[in-house]
């Protein structure tokens, strides 16, 4: 299990704001394994704003170097493809992380704010769970834990996911994430062991 998984959006993020390759986005994630992390996290958008779809083949090359080391790629799966923006399932297909984190932000989105709402997706985030799971890569899932909701426990353990990723940002704080970790944790039969 990753234990930490470094982000290096905003490092593209600036990067492509001074219209040049510095700072480097390999040099920067290799100095994040060489660090101690477990993994390296990236999130191409359709408007490319942060990691672009041509950066992923050499993220993919640093990280094979290395062993025990993940490559995590997060977005939208339901985002149109847009320019060199091939849509995340196609990007994922091709560039084969170990882990794809689904998000359902939308391009306009500064940053995301929340997370599936499974009464209104659960079928179609099945699919893509599904989908990925035929070409090897694990699946994330970003849920806000807002156990009024829904039964969320109930509807992750049809999905099958590999983990989840819990948006804690106004949803109850630490007493409502013991909650939903505790049912979670009792429902899913990958965590009931």
């Amino acid at each position: 299990m990753t234990a930490l998984s470094v982000n290096i959006n905003k490092v593209a993020l600036i990067r492509n704001s001074r219209k040049g390759e510095n700072p480097n986005l390999i040099e920067y994630a290799s100095a994040c394994i060489n660090a101690g992390a477990d993994g390296i996290t990236v999130h191409p958008r359709p408007d490319q704003r942060h990691v672009k779809p041509s950066d992923l083949p050499g993220l993919k090359d640093l990280i094979n170097k290395h062993t025990n080391i993940e490559f995590n790629i997060e977005g939208n799966p339901f985002e149109e493809a847009k320019d060199d923006y091939l849509g995340l399932l196609e990007l994922v297909k091709r560039s084969r992380p170990h882990q794809c984190t689904l998000v359902p932000d939308s391009t306009d989105q500064l940053t995301s704010d929340h997370g599936f709402d499974l009464n209104k997706n659960q079928e179609k985030v099945y699919k893509v769970v599904r989908e990925l799971r035929a070409h090897g890569v694990r699946s994330s899932l970003f849920l806000d834990p807002d156990l009024h909701k829904f039964d969320l426990p109930q509807k992750l353990v049809s999905i099958e996911w590999s983990s989840i990723q819990v948006r804690m940002q106004n949803h109850g704080g630490k007493n409502n994430l013991i909650k939903f970790l505790m049912l979670t944790k009792t429902q899913h039969p990958l965590l009931n062991h």
